[in-house]
């Protein structure tokens, strides 16, 4: 697989390091989108997904999983980017190439885990990020993907609001690449 494929085709940039879920018993079933990445890289998988629990501050999670096979084309994904791409100092950051990073795929990924359907519109939770790298976020899908968004403030999480009339082009742009059981949150 070529490294430019595999970005451009799976969004492998930002699954292949998320690719532990932590969830609750009642979670564990409902992770569609852990399973449709599952599907597309099985090939590369060395086994089934694997299940587990792990306690965290106290309580039960249970981790879903998969390990992908060691091959060069993972190396050189790995030697692409580098190691504190996405976290510094164990504080997960936005990175500088975020324009480049957030392909379709990619934004179709981050829907499905962090998207929730509101007014007519979609909701992005941006709960790990600072008030001032959400801006950085939102002029990528502004600027890359012509898409009208605002930030909204829920309490003290700032949230990425893609509006209504911008739901048809964001569909447009990122159905092709999502789980039909993910498409309720493009009200669909």
């Amino acid at each position: 697989m070529h490294l430019q494929y595999a970005l451009a085709k799976y969004g492998l940039f930002l699954f292949l390091f998320k690719v532990v879920e932590l969830c609750t018993k009642d979670q564990l079933l409902l992770r569609e989108q852990f399973w449709h990445v599952f599907t597309k890289l099985s090939h590369y998988c060395k086994r089934l997904p694997y299940f587990s629990t792990r306690v965290l501050k106290g309580k039960s999670y249970y981790v879903l999983g998969l390990a992908t096979r060691s091959l060069p084309c993972f190396t050189e994904l790995i030697d692409f980017l580098p190691r504190n791409l996405f976290y510094l100092n164990g504080v997960k950051v936005i990175p500088s190439q975020i324009f480049d990073l957030l392909t379709p795929v990619a934004l179709a990924h981050w829907i499905c885990g962090d998207g929730t359907f509101s007014h007519g519109g979609l909701l992005l939770c941006t709960d790990s990020f600072t008030i001032p790298e959400c801006p950085r976020l939102i002029n990528v899908l502004m600027v890359k993907y012509s898409l009208n968004v605002t930030l909204q403030m829920i309490g003290k999480y700032s949230r990425i609001y893609i509006k209504a009339e911008s739901m048809p082009l964001l569909r447009s742009i990122v159905l092709e690449h999502m789980d039909s059981k993910m498409l309720y949150k493009l009200w669909l």
